[in-house]
């Protein structure tokens, strides 16, 4: 009797194995069985001028299919719709939408303000290309749906934008929960703002009326690096949960916040950076680069001799050309914006110019603005 109640325990779970592992099996999140959201609107192939006497108007109403995983009661899906250059395969995509629905308005102002930030001239038609990704959770990119892309001929408009600003606190920063002492980000383009600044604590938010809680942007979902924004319009909405970056180590971070598309991205801000280029006493050997004080979070400065008709930029590591920081059309050899490159894939920088005149000149770098001045000593 022992021997049989022995051989049925063992049947019996061994029964139960099989049955465990069934339904294991039927709760594997398998990408390649994901049929991806694809856009149904606007029609590939348009051509349009962006008008800024339209700049309110809905540019278009960006449709998708749902996205289908073969998986069932996940977490509900959500869609960003980006839009890059048609050749730069969205290495810097700039987000347009973030949401549930399977469509969105974006507005020209929007469109607009996303063309700039990827440097477009204005006045001038380039080939834009748009897609919309699903995603489970920000933070995993494995759940990741992309579509097929479309291609619009896109001219924008010259704009310049006079942005509410927002503020950066919590007990991971300089200011702690103080609302009155927040510290202030650097509008970038539309609804996109910048800070860099000291991080070593749990938490950070951000609102943006010193002195008040709201409005206010906190965590919807996403991680320490990453993710979306959660936003408090008002005192009788209940406060979002506050972005958690406790597994970041004490350092300088560069914090990017854009309150249109309700997403957040920190990340390393150096420590270090370097002067180089021709119009320098270290030329084109980034072994023998010249060495910038640091002033204070996110500040540098050197002072040293300048050769007129050659040209300089800044490297983030003694020996390596990249990451570095060169400026765009606009940047002059006395003040202008600065551009990052990060890796060989990343679209090509200008190169700053040099004073008219050779001399010695202090150069002055600020990482959370994005901007460099020269001036003559």
């Amino acid at each position: 009797m022992k021997k049989i109640s022995l051989i049925l325990a063992v049947l019996i779970g061994v029964f139960a194995f099989f049955i465990s592992c069934e339904k294991y099996d039927k709760v594997v999140l398998d990408m390649e069985d994901t049929i991806a959201p694809q856009l149904t609107n606007p029609a590939d192939g348009g051509t349009y001028v962006l008008l800024k006497s339209e700049a309110n108007n809905v540019f278009a109403s960006f449709a998708w299919t749902e996205a289908v995983y073969n998986v069932e009661g996940l977490p509900q899906v959500k869609y960003i719709v980006q839009v890059d250059y048609a050749d730069s395969l969205f290495k810097n995509a700039r987000d347009l939408a973030n949401t549930a629905d399977l469509s969105a308005d974006v507005t020209v102002t929007t469109l607009n303000q996303r063309l700039l930030a990827l440097e477009a001239e204005p006045g001038q038609a380039k080939e834009f290309a748009f897609r919309v990704f699903s995603y489970i959770s920000i933070d995993s990119e494995y759940t990741y749906a992309y579509s097929e892309t479309i291609t619009l001929t896109i001219t924008p408009y010259a704009d310049t934008v006079t942005a509410n600003p927002i503020y950066l606190l919590g007990n991971a920063t300089a200011a702690g929960w103080s609302n009155t002492a927040a510290l202030e980000l650097t509008p970038i383009s539309g609804g996109l703002y910048g800070i860099v600044a000291a991080l070593n604590g749990q938490y950070i938010k951000f609102i943006s009326v010193l002195g008040q809680w709201a409005p206010q942007w906190g965590k919807d979902e996403g991680d320490a690096n990453e993710g979306t924004l959660a936003y408090r319009p008002t005192e009788a909405v209940a406060d979002p949960p506050a972005i958690d970056v406790s597994t970041l180590p004490p350092g300088e971070y560069y914090i990017l916040a854009d309150t249109a598309a309700l997403t957040y991205k920190v990340t390393p801000s150096t420590m270090e950076l370097y002067l180089m280029g021709t119009a320098t006493e270290a030329g084109l050997n980034n072994t023998s680069a010249l060495a910038m004080t640091k002033d204070g979070v996110g500040k540098f400065s050197i002072t040293t001799e300048l050769t007129s008709g050659g040209t300089l930029f800044f490297i983030e590591v003694l020996g390596e050309n990249l990451p570095m920081f060169g400026t765009n059309a606009e940047g002059t050899a006395e003040e202008g914006k600065l551009v990052r490159r990060a890796t060989a894939g990343d679209p090509e920088v200008i190169m700053i110019p040099a004073p008219a005149a050779s001399g010695e000149y202090l150069i002055e770098v600020n990482l959370s603005k994005r901007t460099y001045t020269i001036s003559a000593k």
